[in-house]
């Protein structure tokens, strides 16, 4: 790993060797997790030397693989996770060349995803002190209590990652194994049980989304073909989304898997690229959100802004779409009922990208009586925050399209660049920044940039009082 490239003149003594261990039967537990690790070894030296290096190794050692995971492994046979990481590597160093082997790979995967949750009787689960249980997740599902094992849901995960994995390998390429994939990827958007496994499961699809759409932009596949994928999506998930609970029902759990939704329609919408969506549905989706957003009101000890604990360490498969995916993207555990409406909004966002002519048509009106309602008279912080949020959305997506509204929130928007509360002020000023690259802003610009001065003039007198009072304090701790 530390040598990369540097390693090759030593790749022909070692590689050999290793292939020498994975040759050998593994009779015992012990030989099973040394054949293991020689298979993540073999990866982590093909991964350092390059494909053109490790091409032909990489073949004969993949049949190896393919071998061992035909005869199947046991429940506890630790070199499974070897031979996983392994298949990733591999795969992300071949790249395209991978693709003979996913036919091998995808039933396995597709076998992994296809367990469910089976009714468990209660008294015989073990006791919190007994270790040797295997442990066991859990839902309430009615009267029934449903569970799945641990170690299930990490193969789960695992299976999703592999997928995630070969889709970025192939690219383009697998776009001919796309109907089994999301046939496997469906029942998991409503998946109870691990929010992590439901999560990751959205994720899978905005990437087969993407997929679909380079494919068909290569002309691998029918443009149908993403409307089909998108269509099948959102009939599943926007469904599951009108199931939402109210009153005290609507707790951090319903909450979760709303926002985890409310993420996944509005990235699976950005994948798929624009123009795929009908006029029709870009109404009816648009329908569907804005009465949700209704449903949702923000709690007392919600975080204004709605994206107190983003996630910046997510994982960009999409360079093009890095500061879109940001905007959109929480932390697992961090749902509250402003952050679900924010997330909502960004459903709005991205059919206003996707179907800016179509939206302005069918939705728009309905959005932005939405916005004046949560504007109007003693609006809270948190209602304030989320209208600027989605007027600066409309702007910056719908642009000319956006202009006929612009009287019922612009003026509103440029009174609170000095609103005492930051997430107001934040979204206001983005909001006014997006109208500023349009002509027509040019008849509020005197008055902005009249409050922009004010602004700054004031920030300013603070900034050099601050830094006399730091100045003084320092020159008489000098003299001290």
């Amino acid at each position: 790993e530390v040598a990369e490239d540097l390693f090759i003149p030593y790749y022909g003594q070692v590689m050999p060797v290793l292939k020498q261990i994975i040759a050998m039967p593994a009779a015992d537990d012990q030989a099973k997790v040394l054949r293991g690790k020689a298979f993540e070894c073999v990866s982590l030296v093909g991964e350092a030397v390059g494909k053109e290096t490790f091409l032909a190794d990489a073949h004969e050692v993949m049949k190896a693989m393919l071998e061992t995971m035909q005869v199947g492994f046991a429940g506890d046979d630790q070199s499974k996770e070897y031979i996983h990481e392994f298949a990733v590597r591999v795969a992300l160093t071949l790249e395209k060349d991978f693709k003979p082997y996913v036919p091998a790979l995808l039933p396995g995967v597709m076998n992994t995803l296809s367990q469910r949750p089976q009714e468990v009787d209660p008294l015989s689960l073990p006791e919190d002190e007994d270790d040797d249980k295997e442990d066991m997740s859990l839902q309430l599902v009615g009267e029934k209590v449903m569970g799945l094992k641990t170690s299930v849901l990490k193969e789960m995960e695992d299976a999703l990652s592999l997928i995630l994995t070969l889709a970025s390998a192939l690219e383009e390429e697998y776009c001919e194994f796309l109907s089994p994939t999301c046939q496997g990827l469906l029942p998991l958007l409503d998946f109870g049980l691990s929010e992590d496994v439901r999560q990751k499961a959205f994720k899978t699809w905005e990437i087969m989304a993407e997929c679909a759409r380079n494919a068909a932009e290569k002309g691998r596949i029918d443009p149908s073909v993403v409307r089909e994928l998108l269509t099948a999506f959102l009939k599943t998930t926007v469904e599951s989304m009108l199931q939402l609970p109210s009153g005290d029902a609507l707790d951090s759990s319903a909450l979760g898997a709303l926002q985890a939704q409310a993420i996944g329609v509005a990235g699976v919408v950005k994948k798929a690229g624009t123009g795929v969506l009908g006029k029709d549905e870009v109404g009816q989706l648009a329908g569907v959100i804005a009465q949700i957003l209704g449903k949702v009101s923000m709690g007392k000890d919600d975080p204004v802004d709605g994206s107190k604990k983003r996630n910046q360490k997510k994982k960009r498969m999409d360079d093009d779409d890095d500061d879109d995916d940001d905007e959109s993207e929480f932390e697992q555990g961090a749902a509250t009922s402003q952050s679900v409406r924010f997330c909502l909004a960004d459903v709005s966002g991205a059919l206003m990208r996707s179907n800016p002519q179509e939206f302005a048509e069918v939705a728009l009106t309905g959005f932005m009586q939405g916005v004046q309602q949560l504007l109007q008279g003693e609006a809270s912080d948190g209602d304030r925050s989320l209208a600027l949020y989605i007027c600066n959305e409309v702007v910056a997506s719908l642009g000319e399209l956006s202009v006929p509204y612009w009287n019922s929130f612009m003026e509103t928007a440029l009174g609170c660049l000095t609103d005492k509360c930051a997430a107001v002020r934040q979204h206001a000023a983005g909001c006014l920044g997006n109208a500023a690259k349009l002509t027509i802003f040019g008849q509020m610009a005197p008055a902005a940039a009249q409050r922009l001065a004010l602004i700054i003039q004031k920030q300013g007198e603070r900034h050099r009082r601050r830094r006399a009072a730091n100045k003084d304090a320092k020159d008489r701790k000098s003299v001290v």
